[in-house]
């Protein structure tokens, strides 16, 4: 069985609007990647309206903040795979237009798993806050969610 979680992070609204291309560069700087072992990227594609055009292709970077800029500025779902290295941990990152003061982590691959075999959400909490922090984002509220 697999087990699906989510994270969902709300920024008060006086925060400094989320802007999706700084959110990633401040996580490539703190070993988060967006680029896979092979140089592909795993994101929804600007023909995507609906969160289910994904695509794992090669692409620059200037290309895919290109995209993801023009994601958000036309209020598309903005989506991207994120991987921690060294760990190999990772999640996908989700911003909803029609929710602009969260963020949603869906951690279903290569979850970051405690001794007990649970997800360690307090692993992403402190990878995420440190990020939010960095970025201005304040965080007002967290929820998690898991099922099998």
């Amino acid at each position: 069985m697999s087990v699906t979680s989510w994270i969902v992070f709300k920024f008060y609204e006086n925060s400094k609007p989320f802007q999706f291309t700084d959110f990633l560069e401040i996580c490539e700087n703190a070993n988060w990647k967006f680029f896979s072992h092979d140089q592909k990227v795993f994101y929804l594609s600007t023909e995507d309206d609906d969160g289910s055009g994904w695509v794992n292709e090669f692409i620059t970077e200037l290309q895919l903040f290109e995209t993801l800029k023009h994601k958000q500025l036309k209020g598309d779902i903005t989506g991207i795979v994120l991987g921690k290295y060294p760990e190999n941990n990772g999640c996908t990152i989700l911003y909803y237009p029609d929710q602009p003061h969260s963020l949603s982590l869906d951690i279903t691959i290569d979850r970051k798993l405690t001794i007990e075999g649970m997800t360690d959400v307090s692993w992403y909490l402190d990878e995420m806050k440190r990020i939010f922090d960095i970025c201005g984002y304040r965080i007002e509220s967290i929820e998690f969610s898991e099922h099998q």
